[in-house]
């Protein structure tokens, strides 16, 4: 197992989509069980959405 922030996973993966992504979000630490070197683009894809809905669930409603 290995613990890494969410900037480091899309960095060194998915680059493109830095920019996209909240402070908050991108300084979440996320549990990898086979660590960084197993994680490819769809896991990528899947660890941002699931960053993003919980992201979005702590903010209050306008």
């Amino acid at each position: 197992m290995e613990t890494v922030s969410l900037s480091k996973i899309v960095m060194k993966i998915l680059p493109e989509f830095y920019e996209m992504l909240t402070e908050t979000e991108l300084d979440y630490l996320i549990v990898l069980r086979n660590g960084l070197e197993s994680v490819d683009r769809q896991d990528v894809w899947e660890i941002i959405h699931h960053s993003i809905y919980k992201h979005q669930q702590q903010a209050p409603l306008h």
